[in-house]
């Protein structure tokens, strides 16, 4: 008969590689109690980052009132409530790493919290009226055309690994302009050009390391290129083209609205019968979340209006330890 094995005297190696596979918003809650042993793994650097390499990306969906994080599932996806409790009129600018940084309807106050641990910071608020340049640092513009700084103006910026990217969703703009978070040094680059003369739609969406493109050619197919942030390269992806899977089924557009898996699962906001609406006047959204390259797709409701999505995964990563 075998005797019962104490979960403490597994080898170190064996509860890592357990460890490092439980969700961050579990093992916050429960995992990290269960004795000390495991208690110090998972609070080491090398365990939070391996977590960090380890867990799902997905996007996290604002709603009015409430968030909703979308991940690859058994069925495809799965989405769940954030189980993190935004204050009603707080809105989330952007995430990286599992932190995410959010703000009060003035925008003045900034916060950082990562969700998963319930962990909050609130930015300090900066009150001077001097000239000291001292504790300031400066991102230089100089180079940039007129026409590339109006980017600044047009809506929130994407993240990419190490990169932010300044877009605009229409044929008409002819740059994007992407920040080196390293270096501090923001280039602007030429977007790829088509011989059409109407205005076509443009998608921008982060997908791992690279930023993507989605230029809609109708309502149901989209040429697809992606671009490598170091050095602003474009190249042309294949095609999407779903008008056999809803050319019957579908009488209004799908707007791409993010990545679950890099080049092949996508998920689409279906549109009232335009390539462009307003999230926000829509009580209920049907999403479809669909694999690019086998066409399997399956569909789910957002309740509540919308106001953006966002990449995001939970993590274990705190200001102190990353």
């Amino acid at each position: 008969m075998l005797k019962p094995t104490n979960i403490e005297s597994l080898p170190d190696e064996i509860i890592f590689e357990i460890l490092v596979r439980v969700p961050a918003q579990d093992i916050y809650t429960a995992t990290r109690l269960v004795c000390r042993k495991w208690y110090k793994v998972i609070h080491t650097h090398h365990f939070i980052h391996a977590h960090l390499q380890q867990s799902t990306p997905g996007l996290l969906a604002q709603r009015t009132g409430q968030k909703t994080f979308i991940a690859r599932g058994k069925y495809l996806i799965e989405t769940s409530k954030f189980n993190y409790d935004f204050e009603y009129r707080r809105e989330v600018m952007s995430s990286c790493n599992g932190l995410v940084l959010k703000t009060h309807d003035d925008y003045r106050d900034l916060y950082i919290t990562n969700p998963a641990t319930r962990q909050h910071f609130a930015l300090p608020t900066i009150l001077t009226i001097g000239v000291d340049k001292d504790w300031t640092r400066r991102v230089s513009t100089r180079h940039l055309s007129l026409t590339a700084k109006n980017l600044f103006l047009s809506q929130h910026p994407l993240t990419t690994e190490g990169f932010m990217h300044w877009t605009k969703n229409d044929s008409r703009s002819e740059y994007v302009l992407t920040l080196n978070v390293e270096t501090e040094i923001i280039t602007q680059f030429p977007v790829p050009r088509h011989g059409e003369t109407e205005l076509m739609y443009y998608y921008y969406l982060p997908m791992g390391s690279y930023l993507s493109l989605l230029i809609a050619r109708s309502k149901l197919s989209w040429e697809v290129w992606e671009m490598k942030p170091e050095t602003g390269e474009w190249t042309k992806m294949p095609n999407i083209d779903l008008e056999a899977q809803f050319a019957g089924s579908l009488n209004s557009a799908l707007i791409p609205v993010g990545w679950l898996k890099c080049r092949e699962v996508l998920v689409f906001g279906v549109g009232m019968g335009t390539s462009r609406i307003s999230w926000s006047s829509i009580p209920t959204w049907d999403c479809i979340a669909c694999n690019v390259r086998t066409g399997e797709f399956v569909k789910f409701p957002l309740y509540g209006s919308l106001n953006r999505f966002l990449v995001h995964r939970n993590s274990l990563v705190w200001m102190d330890v990353y």
